[in-house]
């Protein structure tokens, strides 16, 4: 009985770990690292290089933010980037809140078609 318990105990803990640790999606991952490497000066997102989960680590913040493992909220506004914004932007599928005012993105606008900002 009691080695059941510990069983139970461990799966639940285990579960509870992967949750806590969990890894960006993976669409969502590469659409972030498309977007940092298209950018002409990425050095002022001040993301780590070699970080690849931005939902599992506070380095990526204060400008990506995450429910679970999906990326909710992008705030790039004020930082002077350079560059094209990613065309599959709107795979971000749990993307709410977008934030790029006072950038100098260039190249066509992706299409938010399919994503609900508020």
């Amino acid at each position: 009985m009691v080695e059941h318990q510990w069983k139970i105990v461990f799966t639940v803990v285990l579960c509870f770990i992967s949750v806590v640790f969990s890894a960006t999606n993976p669409n969502d991952l590469r659409i972030m690292n498309e977007f940092r490497k298209g950018l002409d000066n990425p050095e002022l997102l001040k993301w780590p290089e070699k970080d690849t989960d931005p939902c599992g680590t506070l380095s990526w913040q204060p400008h990506v933010f995450c429910k679970g493992d999906r990326v909710s909220q992008i705030q790039v506004q004020k930082l002077g980037l350079k560059g094209p914004l990613p065309q599959d932007f709107n795979q971000l599928t749990e993307l709410y809140n977008l934030g790029l005012q006072r950038n100098n993105f260039n190249g066509k606008l992706p299409t938010f078609k399919g994503v609900v900002l508020g």
